[in-house]
């Protein structure tokens, strides 16, 4: 090349020299930004996972304490106050892999600690306990080196619920509220007349020839004097024996009816003055079998009277106010499985089979609605673990239903129908449209009857462990007896720096 070739190419080569060496250093400048950018990213998602990993491993912490009695949350989850509360929850899980994983090396939970906000408890029965409060769990992770830090806050629906029968239910092995039906309204009427008359058979039936004492016993004059316990017009009938080893003892009607017709075969008392004089023999006996016969219809009823207690007059319209609790309305206020539409009772078998197939099986605890009026839920040959309450609105039929562990599980079965049991029942029942008890049924639990329908059998025994089944305790609520359950999808979720 020349040299005027090359005079004139070098002032070229150092042109573009100087405008490329700009831009390279425009480029290199711009590649460190990427790369400073990328690394931002990917410490600031890191810090994103791990604030997420910590409010996930809080929801585990808090549903595990809230069904080990041996963990502090256990009770704190159960507080009788319904008053919001703030606490702070250690996630240990997370912590391990944060000291340990060399690639988290620089990250960390701000505090070691998250926090968790449980709001005011909105009541869904009258007990201040039982009640939903919405929980927000918040989690600050930060990068110590670039000072990056992501806040995660996630909500939840807290339920806490009653699972077994609301006091002052739980204490009566038999309560039948607005008994009148299983008394009848005649009894009282019988009752009197029956003192009356044996009255005049003891004091003599004055005739034109004289007088007839009947062949009554003593005990029959001894009780003349003493004035008849007539049923009250609000009647409820309870009791808390431990036994009760003949449950068709609690329909009085049907056997003071009976009496009553057997009073009627003999005739009428009033007869026997006239029959006095032609035969005072005769007469003598038919006084006695008449007065026998007025006897035992009071038999009945004293012996009624003296098996299961009598609440009347306010006391028994209060105990009728409160069965407002066992409606199926309030039953799905604080229901934690809703099984309602086509297939309800279906889906209910479907989801105890679920829970028994795990390993080991899993309990069920919560309570339970199912509104099953076009199909019956007929429970047969099963074993319940946990402490559950089935309020069902339709048909219920009950055959050898047992609880895995009887010191501490619980079965509470309510149905709007009918309600049929045989063989052993392991439950308290509630039977609100009617029952059928079978003479083979051993009722392990409670039998609250808030309605008496026309047609109803009772039958069977009944064993009756209040310690099982009262809700209290040296007058504070048992603990185990509520059940705390966590909403399985968020209810918010957010994210910020």
């Amino acid at each position: 090349m020349s040299r005027a070739g090359t005079a004139v190419a070098l002032p070229v080569a150092l042109l573009a020299l100087a405008l490329l060496v700009p831009l390279l250093i425009a480029r290199h400048l711009q590649g460190s930004h990427t790369r400073g950018n990328v690394a931002r990213s990917v410490r600031s998602a890191v810090c994103g996972d791990v604030a997420r990993a910590a409010v996930a491993e809080a929801w585990w912490v808090l549903e595990h304490g809230s069904t080990d009695s041996g963990n502090p949350l256990y009770l704190t989850l159960r507080g009788a106050s319904a008053t919001a509360q703030t606490l702070t929850l250690e996630v240990p899980h997370l912590a391990q892999m944060l000291a340990e994983d060399p690639q988290l090396a620089g990250y960390k939970l701000v505090d070691g600690k998250v926090k968790v906000t449980i709001g005011p408890r909105n009541p869904t029965s009258v007990r201040t306990r039982e009640g939903i409060a919405d929980v927000r769990i918040e989690a600050r992770a930060l990068h110590e080196v670039s000072g990056l830090a992501r806040v995660v806050r996630e909500g939840r629906e807290m339920r806490l619920a009653l699972t077994a029968l609301p006091a002052p239910f739980d204490g009566a092995s038999v309560l039948v509220l607005d008994a009148r039906p299983l008394v009848g309204d005649q009894t009282n009427g019988w009752m009197e007349e029956a003192v009356s008359i044996i009255g005049q058979i003891a004091n003599g039936v004055k005739s034109a020839g004289g007088s007839v004492v009947g062949e009554a016993p003593p005990p029959l004059i001894d009780d003349l004097d003493r004035e008849i316990h007539r049923f009250p017009a609000k009647y409820v009938v309870r009791s808390s024996a431990a036994q009760i080893p003949d449950l068709t003892r609690i329909y009085l009607w049907p056997k003071i009816e009976a009496a009553h017709r057997r009073i009627e075969a003999l005739g009428p008392a009033s007869d026997l003055a006239g029959q006095a004089a032609s035969d005072p023999a005769g007469t003598a006996k038919k006084a006695g079998q008449i007065a026998q016969a007025h006897s035992a219809l009071l038999e009945e009823a004293k012996g009624y009277q003296a098996q299961f207690e009598e609440v009347g007059g306010p006391a028994a319209e209060q105990l009728m106010a409160l069965a407002g609790q066992l409606t199926p309305q309030e039953w799905r206020r604080r229901a934690f499985f809703l099984f309602e539409g086509q297939g309800a009772s279906q889906r209910l078998l479907d989801m105890l089979d679920g829970y028994a197939r795990e390993s080991p099986p899993l309990s069920v605890s919560g309570v339970a609605f199912v509104d099953n009026r076009d199909e019956p839920l007929k429970l047969k040959g099963r074993t319940f673990h946990g402490r559950l309450v089935v309020c069902a609105t339709g048909l219920v039929d009950l055959d050898d239903v047992k609880v895995q562990d009887p010191a501490n599980d619980l079965l509470v079965v309510q149905a709007e129908g009918v309600l049929t049991t045989h063989g052993r029942i392991d439950a308290s029942i509630v039977v609100r449209g009617g029952v059928q008890m079978g003479a083979d049924t051993a009722l392990a639990g409670s039998l609250i009857v808030a309605k008496v329908s026309t047609g109803d059998q009772y039958g069977g025994k009944l064993d009756f462990d209040a310690s099982r089944q009262r809700v209290m305790r040296d007058n504070l609520d048992r603990p185990e007896m509520f059940r705390v359950a966590f909403s399985p999808a968020a209810t918010s979720r957010e994210m910020t720096e």
